[in-house]
């Protein structure tokens, strides 16, 4: 955000908002901006109507314009992202970072000993942001992520230890 002439530009505030049903046209409407083949509003209602299932919001203030997500599913003593994504517009200010630290959190909370999860192999800025946040790779999953043309892409499973 800037002023008038001569004035510091201040960093915009995030807010990371948990959410639930009523927002997922919002989720869904940033899932396809952020992905080729984004989540359908069934897909985040499918996923999100399970009782250990819970979806953030990446909140940019004061508007609170949405601008990132996440959605976390943590079973037993294991967690996982089940899809994490900000506006490319706004990349690289530290969003996904906060968003993980929400996923972190919830997680630890709920007394997870690991988090997992899936990024495409050639994504190498995701990749790295998750080396950055402790996860490391777990394993690989050929032809994952299909693309609109037919073809796909693999996976790389991550895993970041939550133990002490």
């Amino acid at each position: 955000m800037t002023g008038g002439p001569g004035s510091v530009p201040v960093p915009a505030t995030i807010l990371i908002d948990q959410v639930g049903l009523p927002h997922v046209p919002v989720l869904a409407t940033l899932h396809a901006q952020c992905f080729q083949l984004g989540w359908t509003e069934a897909s985040f209602v499918q996923s999100m109507a399970q009782p250990n299932v819970v979806a953030w919001l990446a909140l940019l203030e004061p508007d609170r314009e949405p601008v990132g997500f996440m959605v976390v599913r943590v079973v037993e003593d294991e967690a996982e992202i089940l899809t994490l994504g900000v506006l490319r517009s706004h990349r690289r200010r530290g969003i996904a970072r906060q968003l993980l630290a929400q996923a972190t959190a919830r997680a630890s909370s709920a007394s997870a000993v690991a988090l997992f999860l899936e990024v495409a192999e050639g994504n190498e800025p995701a990749r790295g942001l998750y080396r950055k946040a402790g996860f490391h790779a777990v394993g690989r999953r050929a032809n994952y992520y299909p693309s609109p043309d037919g073809s796909s892409e693999a996976a790389i499973v991550m895993r970041r230890d939550l133990r002490a």
